[in-house]
């Protein structure tokens, strides 16, 4: 196996290790503003909509998750155990009623 200090020099590595890390941490951030929002979000109809804890995805009960085939009109509650947050991958536990 090549030597990492072979092809790149430590300046070259630092630069790239803490883009790296600074572009990871802005798109973990980029979430927060979605979130502040979603907690005044109602839907017309009285289903409440939740929120991923992790990503900050929004599951509105009158959209569904088509990508996962769960219908317009389902509520949160009657999703399967099975169902994954379409943006991150967690599970239902992780979500949180919007208020």
């Amino acid at each position: 196996m090549k030597n990492i200090w072979g092809t790149l020099n430590r300046r070259q590595f630092i630069k790239s290790t803490a883009a790296t890390v600074f572009g990871l941490f802005s798109f973990i951030l980029s979430g927060l503003p979605g979130k502040a929002r979603a907690q005044s979000e109602k839907d017309a109809d009285g289903m409440s909509k939740y929120i991923c804890e992790i990503c900050g995805y929004i599951y509105d009960p009158a959209k569904g998750d088509p990508s996962q085939g769960i219908p317009a009109g389902t509520q949160f509650e009657k999703l399967p155990d099975s169902w994954r947050c379409p943006v991150c991958g967690v599970d239902k536990t992780l979500f949180k009623k919007t208020s």
